[in-house]
């Protein structure tokens, strides 16, 4: 479920073995892993890249459980959810670097959760666009 950077896990076997967890476990990561991660700063900005569009059920269903968890946490988290739409719109994934350059522009994220096989994928192969040392979570 969580990747590190540099790990010897392919996008594949990545996407392959975190599909084996679930929205549970990525709320229980959230607040164990990651919160380790974010104990060092006032305020925390967190990129959520979703794989589809809102509306979905699951997919409102995982950004709910997001924003939940994050109301629970001792410190200020901003939630930022993109989405890649990637079942009505598979070629517009070319376009989305230059939007999100457009709207983020040079912005650090504290860290990222990528929901779903699309958005993995995404993040572990334009990993430049988003930082390559943020701390990685996926959830699917």
């Amino acid at each position: 479920m969580l990747s590190v950077r540099g790990d010897s896990r392919s996008a594949m076997s990545c996407v392959e073995w975190a599909g084996a967890f679930s929205l549970r476990h990525l709320a229980l990561l959230l607040g164990g892993s990651l919160l380790v991660t974010l104990l060092g700063a006032a305020q925390h900005d967190v990129l959520v890249l979703s794989s589809y569009r809102p509306g979905q059920p699951w997919t409102d269903s995982q950004i709910q459980g997001l924003h939940e968890r994050v109301q629970q946490q001792p410190f200020e988290t901003r939630l930022w959810v993109e989405y890649l739409d990637a079942v009505r719109s598979p070629e517009a994934s070319s376009q989305f670097a230059q939007w999100f350059q457009g709207r983020h522009g040079g912005k650090r994220f504290s860290a990222i959760v990528a929901l779903d096989d699309a958005a993995i994928r995404y993040v572990l192969e334009h990993g430049a666009l988003f930082g390559m040392d943020t701390p990685l979570v996926y959830g699917g």
